[in-house]
């Protein structure tokens, strides 16, 4: 399953493993502000990273990837809220979901190529 938006991710539990990735532009809407390839990791709860707080009592607050060839360690400096990614269950769901995510932008741009030829005066002499 393929999981776009915060509501759809908000209810799964802290612990569930899910595929990530993002493509977006900075506010400016012309640079790429974040790309984030497929990358496979772990739902944690709001405290994840202190043993002080249960976590089955928590709710999914962060993404954090796992290490490279690894189901068990996290990439502790890579954790993100969970709202910056969009997400999938399985690997091929998530290449889908990142390539629709491309796809998108490469329409916005010719979207707004063929807005700015209108703007071309044609004058003839």
């Amino acid at each position: 399953m393929i999981y776009r938006n915060y509501k759809e991710i908000e209810n799964i539990k802290p612990g569930a493993k899910l595929w990530a990735c993002a493509y977006k532009f900075d506010n400016n809407k012309i640079t790429m502000g974040l790309i984030s390839k497929p990358v496979y990791g772990m739902l944690r709860g709001y405290a994840w990273d202190y043993d002080a707080i249960a976590e089955e009592k928590s709710y999914s607050s962060f993404f954090v990837p796992f290490k490279r060839n690894s189901e068990t360690e996290f990439a502790k400096s890579k954790a993100v809220q969970i709202d910056s990614r969009m997400y999938a269950d399985t690997y091929e769901e998530c290449v889908e979901l990142f390539n629709s995510l491309v796809n998108e932008k490469v329409e916005w741009f010719l979207k707004r190529a063929e807005e700015t030829k209108k703007d071309l005066i044609r004058e003839t002499i």
